[in-house]
């Protein structure tokens, strides 16, 4: 069995020459058999080292003396002392290794197993939670987003996306995490004809029914590719021609918006276009125009996010925090 470090135990409230108890006087004894100055009744029977013994007293001292004698020995300590200093030594008492079988300290929770690897993205979840924050982001359905992007059936884990349909257009409510830099970022991004008006959207049910409108719940993207019609954007308002622009297409996973993915030939992605550029929000009070159901970005910043959310991230649509339940 291995020795006990040694250990000691200071009743220095309860002085002997003070004591007024027969509890105070059995604390005293008991502080005295702990630091080898003394001994403690033994029981009956108990076997110690594969040897029984029916000694009234025993000279083991505390680092010596087996768990299941240390056992008894509380047990009977707690039948001497009268039940306020009983409850008092014992709050005092758990701090020692006592009842500690193992010879290694509880390992404190910031370094618990469940920790990340160093090169694991979640261990930049929490920060990024609080630009996520700062930005303006939904938190709870973030959250709902984080544990969703585990799934399987997204791919991609270094990266997704939260559209806040409900706030306004004129805000960046089009929120990338980007768990690999540990970096959250928000963009401009248009709702629906049939979500509302350019200000703001104020429709959401039957999404299932209206082709017009943003598909709610968990979008998964494709490989980015090059459109034709989205190949070039030109501000109409200002002139600004941006070049070489790429789209993802979006698939529904979930069985209320898996439509998307059988209504040829028309496809949902994200894109750039014309109406949600600098000119366009400069000429309509920081408004951007409406798409035609799919989730359209301000070319600036369009390439970036395509290629951070490509094969197979999510992009989940939300109507501020609320359950997507609420709008089926």
């Amino acid at each position: 069995m291995p020795r006990r470090a040694a250990l000691r135990w200071e009743p220095s409230r309860w002085p002997l020459q003070h004591a007024r108890t027969f509890g105070e006087r059995a604390s005293r004894r008991f502080a005295a058999a702990v630091n080898g100055r003394g001994s403690l009744p033994a029981k009956p029977h108990l076997r110690i080292d594969g040897q029984h013994t029916r000694t009234t007293r025993t000279p083991t001292t505390w680092r010596d003396r087996p768990p299941d004698v240390l056992e008894y020995v509380l047990r009977v300590w707690a039948e001497l002392m009268n039940r306020r200093h009983f409850v008092t030594l014992l709050g005092a008492a758990s701090a020692l290794p006592v009842c500690a079988r193992a010879q290694q300290p509880a390992m404190p929770a910031a370094v618990a197993p469940t920790a990340a690897k160093p090169d694991n993205p979640a261990n930049a979840l929490d920060p990024l939670l609080q630009q996520a924050q700062a930005l303006g982001a939904p938190m709870a359905a973030v959250a709902r987003a984080i544990a969703i992007s585990h799934q399987s059936i997204f791919p991609r884990k270094d990266a997704l996306a939260v559209f806040d349909i409900s706030q306004p257009s004129a805000n960046k409510r089009f929120y990338l995490l980007d768990f690999k830099s540990g970096e959250a970022s928000a963009h401009y991004a248009a709702h629906g004809r049939t979500n509302g008006p350019n200000a703001r959207a104020v429709k959401f049910k039957g999404f299932q029914k209206d082709l017009d409108m943003v598909p709610l719940g968990p979008l998964k993207t494709a490989h980015s590719e090059v459109m034709d019609h989205y190949r070039t954007i030109v501000d109409r308002y200002d002139g600004t021609v941006y070049p070489n622009m790429i789209v993802v297409v979006l698939e529904g996973v979930t069985s209320y918006n898996s439509y998307i993915n059988h209504t040829p030939p028309f496809k949902w992605i994200l894109h750039p276009n014309w109406y949600t550029t600098a000119g366009f929000r400069a000429k309509n009070n920081g408004m951007l125009g409406r798409s035609n159901g799919c989730i359209t970005v301000d070319p600036v910043g369009n390439n970036q996010i395509v290629r951070r959310l490509q094969d197979g991230a999510l992009v989940y649509v939300t109507v501020g925090d609320d359950p997507i339940e609420q709008y089926l």
